[in-house]
């Protein structure tokens, strides 16, 4: 039930399924009340939506969601507020997957406001999580590398510091790993062979487009 006091509407909402009570206006019931300004009330849109559908995607089980807003008209070939793709901040291979697949397609190259391109962000995390006690094709976002190579991206462009992908693999110091020589000398190894597959990835890339250098 919504009930209307001087201009103040209390009520309560479904919001992605989740029933929220809101106050919506400015005026105080005390000193510690409540206030949201009048704008929430105004409906997001599908790209919002999508957006935080994206951010918070963590499994196959996220993808239905996903594809319902694209069914109903959510813009995929679109950029947020940092020059970003869906392809760049998907947290899910899966997600990562139906993006790729997408048509019309997303530019697999797009740049951020940072020059940045998908494969240099997850090249990125990659260097951030990698986990010398897993398993080598277990390490995070290894994957997702290999997925944005696989559909066509360029590897040889660089990044806002001047940088290839395989640039940042060959210069990682990783000197958390310092006073353990073991699992130093495990992450080397795998760094050495990242940055071998991203080398086979750029001899390809130029075989296939000559012209481009």
């Amino acid at each position: 039930m919504v009930k209307i006091r001087n201009e103040l509407i209390v009520g309560t909402i479904l919001v992605s399924g989740v029933l929220s009570n809101h106050v919506f206006g400015s005026e105080k019931l005390g000193p510690n009340a409540l206030t949201v300004d009048k704008t929430a009330t105004e409906p997001r849109s599908l790209e919002a939506l999508l957006w935080d559908a994206i951010e918070v995607a963590d499994g196959p089980n996220s993808v239905p969601e996903l594809e319902r807003l694209i069914r109903e008209g959510a813009n995929v070939v679109t950029n947020d507020h940092h020059g970003s793709t869906p392809l760049y901040i998907t947290c899910c291979t899966e997600g990562l997957e139906l993006f790729l697949r997408h048509t019309p397609p997303i530019d697999i190259d797009s740049r951020d406001n940072y020059q940045n391109t998908a494969l240099h962000h997850f090249i990125q995390l990659y260097l951030t999580d990698i986990d010398p006690e897993g398993e080598e094709e277990d390490d995070p976002h290894r994957r997702e590398i290999f997925m944005l190579v696989g559909h066509g991206a360029n590897p040889c462009l660089k990044g806002n510091d001047g940088k290839t992908p395989r640039q940042l693999v060959q210069m990682k110091k990783m000197t958390f790993f310092s006073e353990d020589p073991e699992a130093l000398s495990e992450v080397r190894k795998r760094l050495a062979n990242m940055a071998s597959i991203l080398r086979d990835a750029e001899e390809k890339w130029h075989a296939a487009h000559p012209i481009v250098r």
